[in-house]
């Protein structure tokens, strides 16, 4: 299956953070500003069906453009990644199987959940620009007490990476686990 679809996002005085701060009484109040922004992308999507009735992919990717207006001109917008690009290949035989994801996010900017000084100019997080795998593999069993075991590796490429400032991910984590369905 192939899909592509287009999308274009307009809005008018749209409510966004400005960057700019107010403190009073140990409060930090941040400020929002109206502006125009608008985004426009398309993202296709492939999936295969099921091969030897056992193994199937898919991929996805986004491609966006974003602006903003900054004094009078709408500009690149800086908050958004402009290429999104996920993968994977599912294998599943005999009770056992195997899973590889893998994702890539461009790279973009932010201030929100950035600490920022009053009167400062605005501190922006560099954020994005990292490409990461994940592997679950398990096995299933049982037949009244379907049982399974498996065993996650999240982000087995160790990339120290964050979506949103202050919230980063820390890298490589193994899961091992049990689980029963009755």
């Amino acid at each position: 299956m192939i899909s592509l679809t287009g999308f274009l996002v307009d809005q008018q005085n749209a409510i966004s953070l400005s960057g700019g701060t107010y403190e009073q009484d140990g409060i930090t109040l941040e400020f929002y500003q109206n502006r125009h922004q608008d985004h426009f992308g398309i993202e296709t999507e492939v999936r295969s069906p099921r091969i030897w009735n056992m193994v199937s992919a898919f991929a996805n990717l986004t491609a966006m453009r974003s602006r903003a207006e900054t004094a009078g001109e709408m500009t690149k917008d800086e908050e958004f990644p402009e290429i999104l690009v996920n993968g994977g290949l599912l294998f599943q035989k005999y009770g056992f199987d195997l899973n590889l994801y893998s994702k890539y996010v461009s790279k973009y900017e932010s201030s929100r959940f950035v600490a920022q000084t009053s009167g400062e100019p605005t501190v922006f997080a560099p954020l994005g620009d990292f490409f990461t795998m994940d592997i679950t593999s398990g096995y299933t069993f049982g037949s009244s007490f379907k049982t399974r075991i498996y065993l996650r590796v999240q982000n087995l490429t160790d990339k120290r990476y964050s979506t949103v400032a202050g919230y980063p991910d820390f890298g490589r984590q193994l899961r091992f686990g049990l689980r029963v369905s009755v």
